[in-house]
């Protein structure tokens, strides 16, 4: 439990931070779930200054790829992110420090900001399918007029989607939460491995022995949570690409930015045990 208390002590400047910020929802009700530093008339005032936007990062106001991090859309939005640095956070502590903690955070949220691109390819695919397509019934023999209308619902989609984008509020700390989930990703891989060779040890195999037993049954139970994990992690991973292909419809999530930091955490992750 020493562990537990010296990481949220740790991160409880972080964590006072996300908490100090109304949501977007309460600052438009009115209504506070708990006191808050910023009143709701302040927060719709500069609310728009601490988003996230295209036109903003080519303006040069880099400053917001930190202050994005702290504005939510609803308690709900804040409560999971803070859940995930609770769970994910703790891992990164417990093996690297809390130095890593706050830099994979604010580096992956940075990094996930900056991927404006990926934010336009998700709205373009998102926008295209949500445009009815031919049926396939119809088979191979597709008539041109159909043909015709599937290169409109690409076209349409590419010529709106880099206007979308750059209207569009980003904010939210689930791109930095998605850098510590990479970041215990490539801790997990590194631990399976290592269980994998502990499992084939000979003194593991050798079932004559009492503490070889008992060393390979902490060792299946611990292999097993961990594939667990990573399982866990990988469907994760396959319904966020799902929700940017537009699998999933218009969704309103940063799901480019979502993947933008995993991936900065994972990598970096793999470049710290390498």
């Amino acid at each position: 439990m020493q562990r537990e208390r010296d990481y949220l002590l740790c991160i409880s400047p972080l964590l006072a931070g996300l908490l100090a910020m109304p949501t977007v929802e309460e600052a438009t009700s009115g209504r506070f779930h708990w006191p808050r530093l910023v009143s709701a008339k302040d927060m719709l005032r500069t609310y728009r200054s601490l988003v996230l936007t295209q036109p903003s990062l080519e303006r040069g106001e880099w400053w917001r790829l930190i202050s994005y991090l702290f504005i939510h859309q609803d308690l709900e939005h804040l409560l999971n992110n803070i859940c995930g640095i609770l769970c994910s956070g703790f891992t990164v502590f417990n093996n690297c420090g809390v130095e890593m903690v706050y830099g994979i955070f604010f580096w992956s949220g940075a990094v996930a900001g900056l991927n404006s691109w990926g934010r336009t390819f998700q709205t373009e695919s998102q926008l295209e399918a949500s445009i009815p397509a031919v049926p396939k019934s119809l088979g191979s023999a597709v008539p041109e007029s159909a043909q015709i209308w599937d290169r409109f619902r690409h076209a349409a989609a590419k010529w709106t989607a880099p206007i979308v984008s750059s209207r569009t509020d980003s904010y939210g700390a689930s791109g930095g939460v998605s850098g510590l989930m990479g970041f215990t990703l490539g801790l997990s891989l590194r631990r399976f491995w290592t269980l994998l060779g502990l499992a084939g040890t000979r003194a593991a195999r050798d079932a004559s022995e009492p503490r070889a037993r008992r060393q390979r049954g902490h060792a299946g139970l611990e292999l097993l949570v961990t594939g667990l994990n990573l399982f866990q992690t990988g469907k994760f991973l396959l319904q966020e690409w799902e929700s940017i292909r537009g699998d999933r419809g218009l969704t309103g999530v940063d799901h480019a930015g979502h993947l933008t930091g995993f991936t900065f955490g994972l990598v970096s992750a793999l470049v710290t045990m390498a």
